[in-house]
């Protein structure tokens, strides 16, 4: 796999509990919609190490948290096929959310990569022995990312731990 064969998958995660319906749309109610900031970061330092735009796409869950089903982020997985997928998790309320989008993604993607980041990831231990999730970046994630991104490239195996 090089640089411009890798498929990356950048997911904003609700900051709601799954199943709270507490407004009908993103700009009403009292939890405000955050901005994507690290995500937009993490796509500079991929740029800035060399990766072209098709080693990403930004699936904002967040945004699209009320009109989704289970099944669209299904079929989202299905049809894009990421080898890594960060999902970017900015309060600890989004533990919910995770442990069942990251479930969705390896029932599809059995064999890619699930990182998390955000606030979330200060509880890393309890996420990565209750969730799909394979690994979590604490603190600013853009080296991390694009190292872990260099890692998948020369080691695309997820099972083979030794390498």
């Amino acid at each position: 796999m090089q640089k411009d064969s890798i498929r990356t998958s950048l997911c904003s995660i609700p900051v709601e509990g799954y199943d709270l319906k507490i407004r009908k749309n993103r700009s009403q109610g009292q939890v405000p919609i955050t901005p994507k900031t690290a995500i937009i970061s993490l796509i500079e330092a991929m740029k800035k190490a060399g990766f072209p735009s098709s080693a990403y796409d930004f699936f904002d869950i967040d945004m699209l948290h009320f009109e989704l089903t289970d099944n669209d982020i299904k079929n989202y997985f299905q049809s894009y096929k990421p080898h890594i997928i960060g999902l970017s998790a900015v309060t600890s309320t989004s533990y919910l959310q995770i442990k069942r989008i990251a479930s969705i993604i390896r029932s599809v993607l059995p064999d890619s990569w699930i990182v998390m980041g955000g606030n979330l990831a200060a509880s890393s231990e309890a996420v990565l022995l209750s969730t799909e999730v394979d690994l979590t970046v604490v603190g600013d994630g853009e080296i991390a990312w694009v190292k872990i991104l260099e890692h998948i490239i020369n080691y695309p195996d997820r099972k083979n731990y030794k390498s």
